[in-house]
């Protein structure tokens, strides 16, 4: 048994597998019991959404409307919905089998999926700074259990935007060590591409936005140290350029969103302060000092 754990530790199985287990347990009475997160945004959204959307598709019709907002409003054009997420196809299944309570209860599993993404993901980019078992375990249960996602359990797409994040950050590493190295960083800009596809497809547009935002600065620092401009800008390109390449993959929710957001009262009645609000208000930035100013 000693010889088998110290195998296993050697192989670096372990942080994997301890990160998978937090998320497990947190979620383990809902999964095991056939409850559901139903509270605020699955009630109201996401599951009749969904329910409303597949039902449509088992009648040989694509779910353009949602006929039961105002006099038809665009569902597929809603960009919460994720229609085009192939991971919000995982819970179809479970829909033909048992209609929407069984859609309901698969929305949890895509949570617990969503999140060993999330942690697993830090994980990696904690390995590639060199970081230990330790760390590794430590920084992915800490960012996938976080204060953050966890509270937000029950908005479905911004759980699936953030586990993401890491991801993009750990090819963004990668294009970065090809380019130290001289080698082709073809293949982490291959998955650097679909991670965004996947991100943008997901559902959630200030999550999303953020992300790339951070995405792209961390190899514009990290590139712009010491560089010749023309070199600069040739190695920085490697990385906009599968960021642009997956934007054009996810085109195919982002055009229709893009003409429902030109046509809909929420692209010029709110302010642009307010607009913050929701995402983040300004005065937000003095909790890098004290955390707990406006609360807890």
């Amino acid at each position: 048994m000693t010889n088998f754990f110290d195998q296993f530790i050697k192989k670096n199985w372990l942080p994997y597998l301890v990160i998978m287990l937090g998320p497990l347990l947190l979620l383990s009475y809902p999964l095991l019991s056939g409850s559901s997160l139903f509270w605020g945004t699955p009630a109201l959204q996401f599951i009749p959404w969904r329910t409303y959307a597949f039902e449509q598709i088992l009648n040989g019709q694509m779910p353009f409307l949602n006929a039961y907002v105002g006099l038809n409003a665009p569902l597929i054009a809603n960009y919460q919905l994720a229609f085009f997420y192939p991971f919000t196809w995982l819970i179809f299944p479970f829909f033909v089998l048992g209609g929407a309570p069984w859609l309901a209860w698969a929305h949890t599993l895509l949570v617990l999926i969503h999140l060993w993404l999330a942690g697993l993901g830090m994980a990696v980019l904690i390995k590639q700074w060199g970081g230990n078992v330790t760390g590794m375990m430590v920084g992915g249960l800490v960012f996938s259990l976080s204060g953050y996602w966890v509270t937000r359990l029950g908005f479905f797409s911004i759980i699936s935007c953030g586990a993401w994040l890491p991801w993009e950050l750990v090819f963004v590493n990668q294009i970065l060590q090809s380019i130290n190295q001289s080698k082709s960083p073809f293949q982490s800009q291959l998955w650097l591409c679909i991670c965004v596809a996947m991100q943008l497809l997901a559902g959630h547009a200030q999550i999303t936005f953020y992300s790339l935002i951070l995405a792209l600065a961390w190899g514009l620092v990290a590139l712009f140290n010491g560089r010749q401009i023309k070199s600069f800008i040739t190695n920085y390109l490697l990385i906009v350029i599968p960021v642009l390449l997956g934007s054009l993959l996810a085109c195919i929710q982002l055009i229709p969103t893009a003409e429902y957001l030109i046509l809909s009262q929420r692209s010029n009645s709110v302010d642009y302060m307010r607009a913050l609000s929701y995402s983040f208000w300004p005065w937000h930035f003095v909790n890098f000092l004290t955390p707990n100013l406006f609360g807890s």
